[in-house]
């Protein structure tokens, strides 16, 4: 659905990358499947796009989302550490005109969704100069609760760019972070490479947590929460 939004959300764009999809899809299933389980396939990958269809369009995005806040990349420097320091990432979609972030979910389900990975994008807009203060997970798949919102402070965001920060020094003095490992690992090109902590431990090091609390929670949100403003 990424295409479909780089294109400005064109419909003819569904409809051309749907088999691309499928292909994509279908390439990661064992060649013994049977006729019944590849048309399953497919119908799921068609159920899927269109309930993000349906979910994008109810967000009004062809008419607010310009395509070049689209996977919207930043590589910034953070005030107190060295300039070689960056925070980096890339933003899902950047709704400009509601200042508010989005990051798409495609599993079905609310449980690894993590509050810290959109303030960090509220930081990178902070640190940008543009308007900031609301995020969102949109999950297409889920008909009930398709979004978990937040809403983050200055103060919040301070906090974030403190434990980045601390966080920052303690590895540039050779100190490792402890890995949250978990079904997110498969798609970090990090964890191939000698650097991280979950496959390459030297010394036994043990990182102590000094990171200063959050307040910020996600909440599961209607769209009616976003479209109020």
């Amino acid at each position: 659905m990424r295409a479909w939004a780089k294109s400005g959300f064109k419909d003819e764009v569904v409809r051309q990358t749907l088999p691309d999809m499928f292909k994509a899809q279908l390439s990661r299933v064992p060649m013994a499947s049977s006729k019944e389980e590849v048309i399953a396939l497919f119908k799921k990958v068609a159920d899927a796009t269109f309930k993000a269809h349906k979910l994008y369009t109810r967000l009004e995005f062809p008419a607010r989302v310009n395509p070049t806040h689209v996977e919207r990349s930043f590589s910034l420097p953070v005030p107190g550490l060295p300039s070689n320091i960056k925070l980096v990432g890339s933003m899902d979609i950047d709704d400009v005109s509601r200042s508010t972030i989005f990051d798409l979910k495609n599993s079905e389900s609310h449980q690894h969704s993590n509050p810290i990975q959109l303030m960090v994008y509220g930081l990178a807009k902070r640190l940008l100069g543009e308007p900031y203060g609301r995020a969102a997970f949109l999950y297409p798949l889920l008909l009930k609760n398709p979004v978990d919102a937040i809403r983050f402070t200055d103060s919040d965001l301070d906090t974030l760019q403190d434990n980045l920060s601390d966080l920052a020094v303690e590895i540039m003095n050779g100190s490792e972070p402890d890995p949250v490992q978990g079904s997110w690992c498969y798609m970090c090109e990090f964890n191939k490479t000698r650097h991280c902590p979950a496959t390459y431990k030297p010394n036994g090091f043990e990182r102590e947590d000094h990171s200063k609390p959050y307040e910020v929670a996600l909440s599961n949100g209607r769209i009616s929460d976003i479209l109020g403003d």
